[in-house]
């Protein structure tokens, strides 16, 4: 084997460390701890557990306890059974056995976050050198400070943008070769993107709004309440908005309107792929989603009071916030023997949207006052072009991702119950 594999004895046995009786750990675990990573680390699991924790006493020391178990993990390589059994006096009483066990499943979440940020690091590198000196570059911000893999997500979909609005530029010789880029496949030629850059649409747009990272600038100074005078305002066209379309008719877009309208949707999606702003509106659409059910003609025959899907029948407008057992995973049983019909809609309140809507438009058009004519025109872009971010886009796009949640929530919850009686039984 190690003829065959090129390896020496003391290589192979340099990689190993001998603990306990023939307990072998791979020496991947035995490098050199970074003390500021296990810091970061313990900031991490602390954000997520101290809301659970109903002693406000107690709080003070929780950090201190967490950091202490991470050490055991890390630098001492004690077994999760083995801390959680024997070393009980130094987590008790703030962390009870529940919390120990909770934490060493954020532990490997942590890994798992860890893990997926070094991919879109490596992804972000590959337009990182077109990007430098312009405001998108500041954008490597959301993944350091990526406290989710949800986050990290948006932020692929940043990149992914920025790759579609980049591919025909011959200045960056990168983009253009499939082979230097990691696998990523350029973009195909009908995406709404690359007809947009390939017809100057992008540039017309330009002209009258502001770009989707100084939006994501205004809305955050709004959100901290921090000084209107720093917010970014969006360029104001002299020419009518018939006069300034009329420079980026091409032979396949002829037609004004038809500009305007593939400007708008080039301005909802770059505003959709913003990290930050898909995150804002996905926490105000989540806040108010709600889940109503309605038996199928089938289910009204099968589902009685001795069906175990009964308590799926009649679901009225149910948050999903309270969504905290595994009754969504009986929903989606029900709905796949058609039983039931499942309605998930976000934003059903008027007012709500109506807010939404208006939080956005006031970091896209800050101090913009009520006009007549022309600059009137212009506004009515600019809002036509958030209600289709709105409307269009992430309400379809979150609808996905809530029933995403919803499952991966419900899935957790029914294995941690189910594994308790295991749990009790190795610890008696």
């Amino acid at each position: 084997f190690l003829k065959a594999n090129k390896l020496s004895l003391d290589s192979l046995m340099s990689n190993f460390k001998i603990r306990g009786n023939l307990k072998l750990i791979p020496g991947l675990y035995l490098k050199k701890i970074n003390k500021n990573e296990i810091e970061k680390e313990a900031d991490w699991i602390f954000e997520q557990i101290k809301i659970q924790l109903s002693s406000v006493e107690s709080i003070s020391n929780v950090r201190k306890k967490v950091l202490m178990v991470l050490e055991f993990l890390k630098k001492e390589f004690l077994d999760e059974p083995f801390i959680a059994t024997y070393r009980r006096y130094v987590f008790e009483p703030e962390l009870t056995d529940k919390d120990i066990w909770k934490l060493f499943e954020l532990d490997r979440e942590w890994k798992e976050l860890n893990d997926y940020k070094v991919n879109v690091i490596k992804q972000f590198n590959v337009v990182k050198e077109y990007l430098k000196g312009k405001s998108e570059f500041s954008q490597v911000r959301y993944i350091d400070n990526a406290k989710s893999i949800q986050e990290l997500t948006y932020m692929e979909k940043r990149i992914k943008f920025l790759k579609e609005l980049h591919s025909d530029d011959q200045s960056n010789k990168e983009l253009q070769d499939e082979k230097k880029i990691g696998g990523y496949q350029r973009p195909v030629k009908k995406s709404l993107i690359v007809e947009c850059v390939r017809n100057r649409i992008n540039e017309y747009a330009e002209q009258f709004t502001m770009r989707a990272n100084d939006l994501a600038v205004n809305l955050e100074l709004l959100i901290n309440n921090e000084d209107p005078s720093k917010q970014i305002h969006a360029p104001e066209p002299q020419e009518s908005l018939g006069d300034l379309v009329k420079q980026y008719k091409s032979v396949k877009y002829d037609q004004e309107l038809k500009i305007m309208e593939m400007a708008l949707k080039f301005l909802a999606q770059e505003m959709a792929s913003h990290p930050f702003i898909r995150q804002y509106v996905y926490n105000y659409f989540r806040a108010n989603c709600l889940l109503s059910t309605e038996p199928t003609e089938l289910g009204k025959k099968e589902l009685d009071v001795f069906n175990p899907l009964f308590k799926t029948k009649r679901i009225v407008k149910k948050p999903i916030t309270q969504f905290n057992n595994e009754l969504y995973l009986y929903i989606v049983q029900a709905e796949q023997k058609g039983l039931i019909k499942v309605t998930l809609s976000i934003l059903e309140n008027e007012e709500n949207l109506k807010d939404l809507k208006n939080k956005l438009c006031n970091a896209y058009m800050p101090n913009v006052e009520e006009s007549q004519g022309e600059k009137n025109g212009w506004k009515i872009m600019r809002e036509e072009a958030i209600t289709m971010l709105v409307d269009d886009v992430l309400n379809k796009e979150f609808l996905e991702e809530v029933k995403t949640e919803l499952f991966s929530y419900a899935e957790k919850f029914a294995i941690n119950e189910s594994a308790k009686p295991l749990t009790h039984l190795l610890s008696a």
